[in-house]
């Protein structure tokens, strides 16, 4: 449930959900044109000033890896986060993985990973966009279009690790399966990504990071999430997503964030400046 209330020019944002054993999605039960409530939150909506199209994505009938499918598909657009995203209580180890498809990369250039069609992963929302908050996401950027991480260990947007996985370009229009599994507490982070139909992984990597502090590792969020708002980027990313599975740890209790949001304009620019 979302509830939005405004009082003294401040807008208030409750996220309120149940936190499961896993979050499942295939979209099949949504109608084509609309955004996936219920489940599921548009992440322009956690942004103060918005300048994403609304809804930022909709349900799409299209090509799967396995033949015709329901899936996400965000709108091509430069503007703040667009994407899909639901809340969690923070856990010890959570977990993401989805088919995702990138229909399109934006045309930014930057050497510090910012700008992409898609990032899967977790966030430690605490009101602004989500791509400035504590966060461990997989994604291609698009300027080197390899597989990375992109990791916030703080409340500092500039406190961040680009770390690229592998140096094989990822091509558009092809079905991938991206596989994230985070130990908040040690920081130790597994990433594994093939295409949809092969066993074979171009990804399958286990790391520790340092400079890990699971006070900024108590993720509120999951989801899939663009980013190219402070880029040079004039033409937008897109990308498609579908069998969705979110598992935070067992016994995760329900998650109830509720965050005074000031009204500010937010610039991805800090972000990708190193």
């Amino acid at each position: 449930m979302r509830l939005i209330l405004c009082c003294g020019g401040a807008v208030f944002v409750c996220v309120c959900g149940l936190a499961r054993a896993a979050i499942t999605e295939n979209f099949e039960s949504y109608s084509n044109g609309n955004f996936p409530s219920t489940k599921w939150f548009d992440a322009r909506t956690l942004i103060p000033g918005a300048t994403s199209p609304n809804p930022s994505g909709s349900v799409i009938t299209t090509t799967g890896p396995t033949g015709t499918t329901k899936a996400f598909q965000t709108t091509r657009s430069v503007g703040t986060s667009q994407g899909i995203v639901t809340g969690i209580a923070p856990s010890s180890v959570v977990s993401i993985s989805a088919n995702v498809r990138y229909d399109n990369f934006d045309n930014s250039n930057n050497q510090n990973g910012g700008g992409w069609p898609m990032a899967l992963g977790f966030f430690q929302w605490s009101g602004s966009d989500p791509n400035f908050s504590p966060q461990v996401t997989l994604y291609a950027d698009s300027t080197f279009k390899n597989w990375s991480l992109y990791i916030q260990t703080s409340a500092n947007p500039l406190d961040f690790q680009f770390i690229r996985l592998t140096s094989a370009t990822t091509a558009t229009n092809t079905w991938f399966f991206l596989s994230l599994r985070v130990d908040t507490a040690t920081g130790v982070i597994q990433s594994q990504v093939r295409q949809a139909n092969s066993s074979n992984f171009i990804v399958n990597d286990t790391r520790t990071i340092a400079g890990w502090d699971p006070a900024f590792a108590q993720y509120n969020i999951a989801g899939a999430i663009d980013g190219e708002y402070g880029t040079n980027a004039t033409l937008g990313g897109r990308a498609t997503i579908d069998n969705i599975t979110v598992v935070p740890a067992p016994g995760a209790l329900a998650l109830g964030v509720c965050v005074a949001m000031r009204r500010r304009r937010v610039g991805r620019d800090r972000r990708v400046t190193s």
